[in-house]
């Protein structure tokens, strides 16, 4: 289960210009800052039994850390496996260019480039 810092951050509360994946390191931050406030416990007067149930909340919070970068891992080898064929003139950070756009690319470039004979 998580925590209510990490629920929150999925939740609500984020800006609009917050990615998905801005979140999620958001999120995992979080995992790591709680993972590493158990390695700075004083652990000299625990027991046995007191180290094992503080190992088993170490074990917890890295299963499910695992567990979101996974996630994440395979939804952006998702979308970012899939081709996409958007004019780079319409917006796109792919190198393309429908048809439409390559005639009046070349059409321009024609007119700049051509000398007239006298």
């Amino acid at each position: 289960m998580q925590d209510a810092k990490v629920r929150a951050l999925i939740s609500g509360s984020r800006f609009s210009w917050e990615t998905r994946e801005l979140v999620k390191m958001k999120i995992i931050n979080q995992f790591l800052i709680g993972i590493y406030g158990f390695t700075e416990m004083e652990l000299d007067d625990f027991g046995a039994d007191d180290l094992r149930k503080v190992i088993g909340k170490i074990s917890k919070k890295v299963e499910e850390l695992i567990s979101l970068s996974n996630e994440e891992i395979d939804r952006l080898i998702k979308r970012d496996s899939e081709p996409k064929k958007v004019c780079e003139d319409h917006e796109s950070d792919k190198i393309y260019k429908c048809d439409k756009c390559m005639d009046e690319m070349f059409n321009k470039m024609w007119k700049e480039t051509r000398f007239e004979v006298a």
